[in-house]
């Protein structure tokens, strides 16, 4: 956040029309920010984590997150608290950005059931979102037409809700 004032004060950053995205570990940064700031007018995560215990079962690398966090969820006096209290459903009900998740149905690394949690906590909390699941994408996007649904369902999202205007969707070639 001192970044992002650093650049409203040299009148790079609008900071009235601010928006936040990322994937993987951007993605995680979007979940996690949102919980505490509504400085963004609209956000997109893509495959973030959004409980970092079931994260943990769930992907297919943890190299850096057992130490990290401490030690796995599973050891005798597994250190949950510090999973918990870093993730970004412990402080979800704080959330008032307008957020869209994407993920990919198979994405190995931060698999969908994370997006689908922070996409229900929003939606039961009466926050704007959207939930886009790529069917067969892994981690990283792959399929060209899935690839510009991305960039144009993003550009939307931002056009409406921090600019409140229209967007026209770019349309893919003919095969």
């Amino acid at each position: 956040m001192t970044g992002v004032d650093a650049l409203i004060a040299k009148g790079i950053a609008d900071p009235d029309h601010m928006i936040k995205m990322g994937w993987s570990g951007g993605g995680h940064m979007t979940n996690k920010i949102i919980t505490f700031t509504d400085r963004f007018k609209a956000a997109s995560a893509g495959a973030g984590a959004a409980d970092w215990i079931s994260m943990y079962a769930q992907s297919d690398t943890r190299t850096f997150r057992t130490p990290w966090f401490g030690g796995t969820p599973w050891q005798k006096d597994a250190p949950i608290s510090t999973y918990w209290d870093n993730s970004p459903l412990k402080d979800v009900y704080k959330v008032k950005t307008p957020t869209i998740f994407l993920v990919g149905q198979n994405d190995p690394r931060v698999p969908e059931p994370q997006s689908i949690e922070m996409y229900r906590a929003l939606k039961s909390l009466g926050v704007p979102t959207h939930l886009y699941v790529a069917p067969r994408e892994p981690h990283g996007w792959e399929e060209l037409r899935h690839v510009l649904f991305k960039m144009n369902a993003e550009l939307a999202w931002f056009e409406e809700q921090a600019m409140k205007r229209d967007y026209k969707w770019e349309t893919a070639p003919a095969q």
